[in-house]
């Protein structure tokens, strides 16, 4: 689905997630799927004026402008509705595409998405242009427009918006890219082979990193003296992409994975939980709102410096994870079950629901990363159940720096 996305302070990966002071964006990274952008990258990319126009079933799309390069195609576009769409009642808020009613001719391969710009224009995040489309044009062809109302309604609207983009009368020299042979870099002991791909428009840093690790801050590049930060990250897997505005063509790139969140493999670590009787020692009732903090002698088996405190909840809710009923909370300290869901048995070694888990990272005034705590809640029945609780933790993370800044040299 072609739609703007918002921006956020948090990224989260699964359930877990990491309260950092930046954003990222995560994106499939399917060549064939239309991938979410938060609207339009800056760069000092000219842009071609666009005069093509398309209207059908009461939504006109104009083309207003696109800039192009060897690594992308950036279309901007004006939406209107006309009076059968707008009535005294309701105006449609937005549209978006769903790749599937789209059809590209003169473009290569790649990802495309949608965003809005600061002035509400709609653009387009297309794959680079074929060298073919000089001679025979380029065209967008929608056959599908989703409606969004304010009451959160969506329509589908069937129709033909074909779009003829004016293609750049140097369409060599615009496409022109270049690229840094693949370099492996070691993190502590861990290679990574990392590349970079330059355009017109945009220098993407490429690399790759093993399952079990995990960035925990943005890559950075500087170039003839500009140090950047990515403009989005594309992640597929184990691969990252992340674009930064355009860099000189011929010049080296020095760059900076920042830190790492590295995953360790083995047996479960397990911790036994007098959990109730730590209650009942602390004269707290057991009900929502309670909170206890764990002395070394509630910990029967098991590290007792990792266990913090719990904390009782309410879920009210028949549709949440693990439905209506009391919840209890365990903070432990440490980064642990990156990707995995942590165990929670009750006293009779029956398995308690676990509804969430979260790790958080600690950051200093500095932007210094160090590990956190995480904390797992899990939906129990009766207050027997936590007279022994045992937690079952895997993938212990720590936080590793990355490599001092490595220079990229483009191929000749």
């Amino acid at each position: 689905m072609l739609a703007s996305s918002r921006r956020t302070g948090t990224f989260f990966i699964g359930m877990v997630g990491f309260v950092l002071g930046f954003a990222v964006l995560l994106m499939t990274g399917s060549a064939s799927g239309l991938l979410n952008l938060g609207g339009p990258k800056k760069s000092n990319a000219k842009e071609v004026v666009q005069e093509a126009r398309a209207e059908h079933s009461g939504v006109s799309l104009v083309l207003r402008g696109a800039i192009f390069s060897g690594t992308e195609t950036r279309v901007r576009a004006s939406v209107t509705f006309g009076s059968t769409l707008s009535d005294t009642r309701r105006t449609p808020e937005r549209v978006s595409i769903n790749n599937r009613a789209v059809k590209l001719t003169g473009f290569g391969l790649g990802s495309a998405s949608a965003g809005e710009n600061e002035s509400g224009d709609l653009v387009l995040q297309l794959p680079p242009l074929d060298s073919s489309a000089q001679s025979s044009g380029a065209r967008i062809d929608i056959s599908s427009l989703t409606l969004h109302w304010p009451d959160q309604e969506t329509t589908d609207i069937p129709g033909e918006w074909s779009l003829t983009l004016t293609v750049p009368k140097d369409l060599s020299s615009t496409l022109r890219v270049e690229a840094s042979a693949t370099q492996t870099v070691l993190i502590s002991g861990i290679a990574f082979d990392v590349r970079f791909i330059r355009s017109t428009t945009e220098t993407i840093l490429e690399y790759a990193i093993p399952p079990y690790v995990e960035d925990l801050s943005q890559p950075r590049i500087s170039s003839r003296g500009d140090t950047l930060l990515p403009l989005f990250t594309e992640v597929s897997g184990v691969k990252r992409l992340a674009h930064f505005r355009e860099t000189p063509f011929g010049a080296e790139v020095t760059v900076d994975l920042g830190q790492l969140s590295v995953s360790s493999e083995g047996p479960p670590t397990v911790l036994v939980v007098r959990s109730a009787g730590t209650f009942r020692r602390l004269g707290v009732p057991i009900r929502e709102g309670a909170e206890a903090q764990y002395s070394g002698a509630d910990v029967e088996s098991g590290d007792p410096n990792l266990l913090i405190s719990s904390t009782v909840g309410f879920s009210a809710s028949d549709t949440y994870i693990g439905g209506k009923g009391p919840t209890i909370q365990f903070l432990v300290r440490g980064a642990w079950n990156r990707g995995a869901t942590p165990v929670v048995l009750a006293t009779d070694g029956s398995k308690l629901r676990v509804t969430s888990w979260t790790l958080l990272h600690n950051v200093d005034p500095a932007g210094k990363i160090s590990t956190g705590t995480s904390m797992v809640k899990a939906r129990f029945e009766d207050e027997s159940q936590l007279e022994r609780v045992t937690l079952q933790f895997h993938r212990e993370a720590a936080v590793i720096d990355g490599p001092a800044p490595f220079k990229l040299v483009p191929q000749k």
